[in-house]
């Protein structure tokens, strides 16, 4: 927690410094990107707790206000609140607030064997689902980075069966900073 305060701290001192400072991502997440926030080196705006469920989105929601409304904002919240409708309110008041570049990245894929031996009750089925019933009931507007089926076919590198070691992080980073930055699509990991 401490950290993604003074991440925030340095990132509001880095903008007021530069007033032509590009809009930095602004990824809003839970442990996973907690995780990922390690080896990220590119300029982002981590909104991340551990056991963050969609809740969080409303408690960072006033640091978005002043943003410019082409910062893009990916909304990773998923695995601890797999409640899809919730997701869907999310994702749909980001496009009120006037937001352009509005991503849902799926939640990434859970080891169920792994999980269930560290007494994780959430399974991978479910989490497919979430991800399905959300890409089929989110704004039209907000674009699918699809996590899920990219980090599928590759080393999990986890013990808990939810969060992963810093190559998988990294892995999943460079699926959605390709979506993101250079906004096109990998071979999987990028749904219009």
């Amino acid at each position: 927690m401490f950290r993604v305060f003074l991440f925030t701290l340095m990132f509001w001192a880095a903008l007021m410094t530069s007033a032509h400072a590009q809009s930095p991502v602004v990824v809003i997440g839970d442990s996973r990107c907690v995780g990922m926030a390690d080896v990220v080196d590119d300029d982002v705006l981590w909104l991340a707790e551990v056991g963050a469920g969609h809740a969080l989105y409303w408690e960072v929601r006033m640091q978005l206000l002043n943003m410019p409304s082409d910062t893009p904002v990916v909304y990773m919240l998923g695995v601890n609140d797999l409640r899809p409708a919730v997701c869907v309110d999310a994702l749909t008041d980001l496009i009120s607030l006037g937001f352009t570049r509005v991503y849902f990245a799926t939640t990434a894929p859970v080891d169920d064997e792994a999980a269930a031996s560290y007494g994780y009750t959430v399974s991978d089925a479910e989490v497919r689902s979430f991800n399905t019933f959300v890409v089929d009931n989110k704004p039209r507007d907000v674009r699918v980075i699809d996590v899920h089926e990219f980090m599928n076919d590759v080393d999990l590198d986890t013990d808990d069966g939810l969060h992963f070691g810093p190559e998988a992080y990294e892995l999943m980073w460079s699926c959605i900073s390709r979506a993101v930055y250079v906004r096109t699509p990998f071979e999987v990991g990028y749904v219009a």
